[in-house]
């Protein structure tokens, strides 16, 4: 036995239950505490040094103490919260047990307190989770990711972070919220072609941050497109023809097909009385001072008028969708509502469903090509302030379909202001004193309301918008009211049923007297199949070149035409009432023609 060889084997164990296996001729066991002993041969031998207690607690995620002394050197040398994010991420790629849940809880953000001794600020749970949840991004998906994957598992840890982090890489292309979530950021964002899909669970702004006053784009979520430095202002050198597709505008040779443009004209006697403020895009280079645009002027302009255009990056391809949204009781400055788009090309919003909310649930300016379907409100927190409690308002926009929605108790379900080209469909309100589907008057034009319910309100928001409007069509329709004695030509009313409601007896109804009636402008009218208590028509404009045409109606108390005054029907007005029936169905005494 002498002359064999001896086997000296050293066994470094730091945790967990220990055996050592009698088929070695010398084993050492080394353990960390006051009866440790080294081996005397292994005194003067180089060792590595002895881990920390604090560093040991790494040993429930990490198994190789090889590995865990490489962590530690490179925690060691982080300075802040973002370099610490990156290690504590890198290690998650590695280490199974350290999951996205696991790595932005307190009791695993806590370990690495004691082992970051240059860290000069910034050293809390909440920091470095809010870090570590924007680093987190760096794994590879396809392009969905769940919120979930970076600690948002409810209300009680806001989702800010989260989202802020995964809308920063744009490989996202869908950031999925599978739990009820809480906000506390209002949000602006500039990149699109983004899905944020809630998945039918609740939205929240418990703790949210003040709203700016007056500012209705203080959306939880404000998708915007960004103004660019370009912009041409011009006086026309030829009128603008209305319906015409080809526009003026100096230097037109060297504008980029398919850019988009905001244009608009100088406003007239009204601070927003504009005939034209839209988002288009240049489709075809004419000469050198004539492009042709997506649109077709709604309105003529004469020369001298003063144009704009704006060169814009509009954000494109957004989608919201299946969020039920809870806003907060209160006033202006803690307020919520979830969306804004501004500047937006093919944007949609789908199955949002909100409550208590101030200002509009979805607020649209310079849109174009969207759609807005099975979106609900009811019992906003604030109606009679003007721009609160409503559904949806689209401000200058262009080719949008709002369909399948319903408002309770709200001020507007849908609001047109300077829009054009746009329809309603199969959308309801109750609780709809304040107007179901109004527009402001700031020279809308064709748009189209098909199978809706709600009082109807055209043009109706006073002379500072320019109280104009033209061929808006409505059919099948039903409501208590009528209103559309402003600017508003070409009207074209089917089938549209205007009842007669006791829920508003007593009522101030400001001058439009009883519910129940039509107020219209006669000015190239056009009535069809249409009941009502009464028709009565007044005059404003004298725009249309066709006829207006009542027939085939019942209205229980006759058709005023108004003869004297401001709002009188002019002498000369073509004016057909024919085949119309008053009372319990006897013949309505017809005008004729004039």
């Amino acid at each position: 036995m002498d002359n064999e060889t001896h086997f000296s084997i050293v066994f470094n164990i730091y945790g967990g239950s220990n055996q050592i296996l009698p088929n070695a001729t010398s084993a050492t066991q080394n353990y960390y505490g006051d009866e440790a002993e080294l081996e005397k041969d292994d005194v003067s031998k180089d060792k590595e040094p002895a881990l920390s207690p604090e560093a040991t607690r790494l040993f429930s995620y990490i198994n190789k103490v090889e590995d865990l002394r490489i962590y530690l050197v490179q925690i060691a040398e982080c300075t802040n919260a973002v370099e610490l994010a990156r290690v504590i991420v890198k290690m998650g790629e590695r280490e199974p047990k350290i999951t996205s849940e696991e790595m932005v809880k307190e009791r695993f953000i806590s370990l690495f307190f004691p082992l970051t001794p240059l860290f000069v600020s910034g050293k809390t749970v909440s920091n470095i989770r809010a870090r570590i949840n924007n680093a987190w991004w760096l794994l590879c998906h396809s392009g969905t990711v769940d919120a979930r994957c970076f600690g948002v598992f409810g209300p009680d840890v806001p989702a800010d972070d989260a989202l802020d982090a995964l809308m920063a890489d744009g490989s996202v292309t869908r950031i999925v919220f599978g739990t009820d979530v809480n906000f506390t950021r209002r949000h602006t964002f500039t990149r699109g072609h983004v899905t944020l899909d809630f998945t039918g669970h609740t939205v929240t702004a418990q703790g949210v941050e003040h709203a700016k006053h007056n500012d209705p784009f203080g959306a939880l979520f404000h998708f915007t497109g960004v103004p660019g430095d370009d912009v041409r202002t011009f006086p026309l050198a030829q009128p603008m023809r209305e319906l015409y597709d080809v526009f003026e505008v100096p230097g037109a040779g060297g504008i980029p097909l398919y850019s988009w443009w905001q244009v608009s004209v100088n406003s007239l006697a009204g601070r927003e009385e504009k005939e034209i403020d839209k988002l288009l895009c240049v489709t075809e280079r004419i000469d050198e001072s004539h492009v042709r645009v997506n649109y077709k002027m709604g309105w003529p302009l004469d020369a001298g008028r003063v144009m704009t255009w704006r060169r814009v990056e509009p954000i494109e391809r957004v989608c919201v969708q299946d969020m039920e949204f809870r806003g907060n009781e209160g006033g202006e400055e803690t307020g919520a509502q979830p969306l804004a788009f501004e500047y937006a090309v093919r944007c949609d919003v789908r199955d949002v469903r909100a409550r208590h909310t101030y200002w509009p649930v979805l607020l649209r300016r310079h849109n174009t090509e969207y759609v807005t379907e099975r979106c609900s409100l009811a019992n906003p927190i604030e109606v009679v302030v003007g721009g609160t409690g409503y559904l949806t308002q689209q401000i200058h926009c262009l080719y949008g379909k709002v369909r399948d929605c319903t408002t309770s108790n709200a001020r507007h379900l849908n609001d047109f202001t300077g829009s054009a080209y746009c329809m309603v469909e199969n959308c309801h309100g109750d609780g709809d004193f304040h107007g179901a589907y109004v527009t402001h008057g700031q020279f809308e034009h064709d748009l189209t309301y098909v199978g809706n319910s709600g009082l109807l309100s055209f043009a109706n928001s006073g002379p500072t918008w320019g109280s104009s409007a033209k061929r808006i069509t409505v059919v099948r329709h039903t409501g208590f009211w009528g209103i559309g004695f402003a600017k508003v030509s070409d009207l074209t009313l089917q089938d549209v049923a205007v009842c007669r409601t006791g829920a508003y007896d007593g009522v101030n109804t400001e001058g439009y007297g009883p519910c129940g009636t039509f107020l219209l402008n006669a000015d190239g009218l056009q009535m069809r199949g249409c009941t009502a208590e009464k028709l009565v028509l007044t005059q404003r404009s004298r725009r249309a070149k066709r006829p207006a045409i009542v027939e085939g109606c019942w209205f229980r108390d006759g058709i005023e035409v108004v003869r004297t005054g401001e709002a009188a029907v002019a002498p000369g007005t073509p004016l057909i009432l024919r085949d119309n029936l008053t009372g319990p169905g006897g013949p309505q005494q017809a005008e004729g023609t004039e």
